[in-house]
């Protein structure tokens, strides 16, 4: 298996994990805060993650300048967690993983204005064209007066801070770190950051059920461990651009969530929303490779010409 098909088996595997991440209003209906699913997820991930290390006999060995970098980095990626499980509570669960897929477009973005990887026409055209999206998933409430600003904000945000995270991974030292422990300390400092958000542990609710636990231990299986280790690796692979495109897959999962466990029942013009997001930013990601494919085509074609 080449190490192309092996980067995107391992990014499809990483999007749609990452969208189990719905699970969370299951315990929120059993009562439970945000910030405590959250201790446990990041807590039983960690937990995870260092029993896989230590079945491999991987190092755990981090030098001072990977610590600097991987510290602030797990602290953005369990706000990102944070974020998006706070605007389950004002958008739901499908809307919420719809307009947390623009953040491959903020990739495309960011990977522009700090790193001068200038984008395409594609690229210029289509981002406006997602924020309209974003627009029509909530237009019965903006014409109403109810729209939830706050939660598109807060889903925003953690659309940015997921996107930051993946252009640090590619482009500092960290990308030159196993995926193992990388993924391993993202998870660590998110645990940490889910420490300090409990007052150190002093706010955690405690799992009172089996069925708690069960969902708890989903929710670090999937959208932590798997999800986090397999994106690592992915962004090795076939880099952040190709890891985004296959992103699709986790509004997808979370559609289907909300729609079939939670009778999410998004209105016409949000399903147009969805769709209108889901077109732009894989125009986005995917126009590199669709423009090499058509010039690899146009060359055939030329020299099939001259041939004859």
């Amino acid at each position: 298996m080449s190490n192309n098909l092996r980067g995107y088996i391992y990014a499809a595997l990483s999007s749609s994990s990452y969208g189990i991440n719905s699970f969370a209003v299951i315990l929120y209906t059993a009562g439970l805060t945000t910030v405590s699913v959250l201790f446990y997820r990041y807590l039983f991930a960690t937990i995870l993650m260092a029993a896989i290390m230590l079945a491999k006999r991987d190092e755990f060995h981090i030098t001072r300048k990977e610590l600097a970098l991987v510290c602030p980095m797990g602290m953005l990626f369990a706000y990102s967690s944070y974020s998006l499980f706070m605007s389950y509570k004002y958008l739901g669960v499908s809307l919420s993983a719809t307009v947390l897929f623009i953040y491959p477009a903020l990739v495309a973005l960011l990977l522009w204005f700090i790193f001068g990887e200038k984008p395409g026409m594609v690229t210029l055209f289509a981002i406006p064209i997602v924020f309209i999206g974003i627009v029509l998933l909530d237009f019965d409430g903006i014409m109403s007066g109810e729209s939830s600003a706050a939660g598109m904000a807060i889903v925003f945000s953690s659309a940015l801070s997921y996107a930051i995270y993946m252009v640090v991974v590619q482009k500092s030292r960290l990308n030159d770190m196993p995926s193992t422990k990388l993924s391993f300390y993202s998870l660590f400092f998110g645990f940490i950051f889910y420490v300090i958000a409990t007052k150190f542990c002093t706010d955690v609710q405690p799992l009172t059920t089996g069925g708690e636990w069960a969902v708890t231990l989903a929710l670090a299986l999937f959208p932590s461990l798997i999800s986090v280790s397999t994106m690592a690796a992915a962004i090795k692979l076939v880099g952040s651009t190709a890891t985004a495109v296959l992103g699709a897959f986790e509004p997808v999962t979370s559609v289907v969530i909300g729609v079939c466990l939670y009778g999410e029942r998004p209105q016409p013009l949000s399903w147009i929303g969805m769709v209108v997001i889901l077109l732009s930013v894989t125009a986005v990601v995917a126009q590199n490779k669709v423009f090499r494919i058509g010039g690899r085509f146009m060359g055939y074609v030329k020299r099939h010409i001259h041939r004859r």
